[in-house]
């Protein structure tokens, strides 16, 4: 596999990790809002201010997403030896640059 194959096999991943976060984390946040009237009528206190540390961190958390997505794709494959190579020099800037222009920074290097 050559080095640019890998880099986009690594940024492909990296963005359907950041995807799927994402679209896991405004599920929740849609379920929080229907049924936060719910819990100001029935439920105990605790579970209203649950939802609302949780909602505030996942509302944070959809901010960092290219972050977050980077260190998990980073600490997937930095123990694959196929990937070390690449994952080692990745930067957390090259997720939102275009592939050949990574590729070009890695022939240069």
């Amino acid at each position: 596999m050559t080095t640019q194959e890998k880099i986009e096999f690594l940024l492909e991943k990296q963005r359907s990790t950041k995807i799927k976060i994402g679209v896991t984390i405004g599920l929740i946040l849609i379920v929080y809002f229907f049924s936060y009237g719910g819990l100001i009528d029935k439920a105990p206190p605790g579970f209203m201010y649950f939802q609302l540390i949780t909602s505030t961190i996942m509302f944070t958390m959809l901010f960092m997403l290219n972050r977050i997505s980077f260190k998990l794709l980073n600490r997937k494959y930095s123990k694959d030896s196929e990937y070390t190579d690449v994952v080692k020099q990745l930067t957390q800037t090259d997720v939102d640059e275009k592939i050949k222009t990574v590729v070009e920074r890695f022939e240069n290097a």
